[in-house]
């Protein structure tokens, strides 16, 4: 129900189940800036979806990153008549003083019913890179992201990204996350050392052009580990969660972490809980600054 980002002195706050003021439905979704002065966290502006309708889940995946703001609706229609259908869209919003105002509306070039278009987001600076696990054009929800840049005030799409060995039911796009030239994408189903074991793979950007550097997995894959299913990077070093990782015991989970030497990735470290038990879930978040990585557990 609940996404929340921090980014220095702002974190913001998402609620799928929010009501637009205009509107008597629930489930069209809202997001709650705030800023501290000193020590006090005060509430800055709240956010609505700007044509929200039920269902659209407007602020359940989010990403600050300093004045900037990118906010998913992944439930919204692919057309402005059609139902619930999950094509799903994108917002941006901008900051400029004390006040939050959209930028743009993003979409896929080629969205269509299902895609959960925004199911995951993530943005730096003029770059944001958007998950869809459920896109088939790789095969039946094998998945794809997609990554926009901006000039000036628009944001156009730069390219599609797809694993280079794609295969139905591998929902790359359910975690994304992006550093510089670099992006990170989870597909917590890809299969290729068991079933459902997962798989995040690694583009780096050259010019205009994204290219995939690298495939990575769990040294000590199983299946059902649902490796990538979370996904976090910070300049040369990435953090996958692995969320059903059963070593700690059954769906206790797991997170690795990577770093990058030349042009590979090399795991550096399996990190599990100190104290871990079954049904943690430890890894269903991670995030990374600097030198610090920090992993949720349910």
């Amino acid at each position: 129900m609940y996404e929340t980002d921090l980014d220095g002195e702002t974190c913001v706050i998402g609620y799928k189940g929010g009501t637009e003021t205009s509107l008597s439905n629930n489930n069209t979704g809202t997001a709650y800036v705030f800023t501290r002065s000193g020590t006090t966290w005060s509430q800055q502006q709240k956010l609505f979806h700007p044509n929200g309708r039920q269902y659209d889940y407007f602020g359940e995946n989010m990403q600050l990153d300093g004045d900037n703001l990118i906010v998913s609706a992944h439930n919204e229609p692919h057309n402005s008549g059609g139902s619930y259908d999950n094509a799903g869209a994108v917002y941006i919003w901008t900051r400029s003083g004390t006040t939050w105002t959209q930028q743009q509306r993003l979409e896929a070039s080629d969205k269509a019913a299902s895609d959960i278009f925004g199911n995951s987001v993530a943005i730096d600076g003029d770059t944001c890179v958007i998950g869809a696990q459920q896109e088939d054009a790789g095969g039946s929800n094998a998945g794809a992201a997609y990554v926009f840049t901006r000039s000036g005030t628009t944001w156009s799409q730069q390219q599609k990204l797809q694993a280079s060995d794609a295969q139905g039911g591998d929902m790359l796009g359910c975690s994304v996350d992006i550093s510089g030239n670099t992006v990170v994408v989870g597909a917590y189903a890809e299969d290729t050392t068991a079933a459902g074991a997962g798989s995040a793979y690694i583009f780096t950007r050259s010019g205009t052009t994204w290219s995939q550097q690298q495939k990575i997995q769990a040294s000590d894959a199983q299946a059902a580990d649902r490796f990538g299913y979370t996904v976090c990077i910070d300049g040369d070093t990435v953090v996958a969660g692995a969320t059903y990782e059963d070593a700690g015991g059954t769906e206790a989970g797991a997170a690795y972490v990577y770093t990058r030497s030349g042009t590979t990735w090399t795991q550096q470290q399996k990190l599990v809980a100190s104290d871990a038990q079954a049904g943690d879930k430890f890894g269903i978040d991670v995030a990374i600054s600097g030198n610090t990585v920090v992993v949720g557990a349910v």
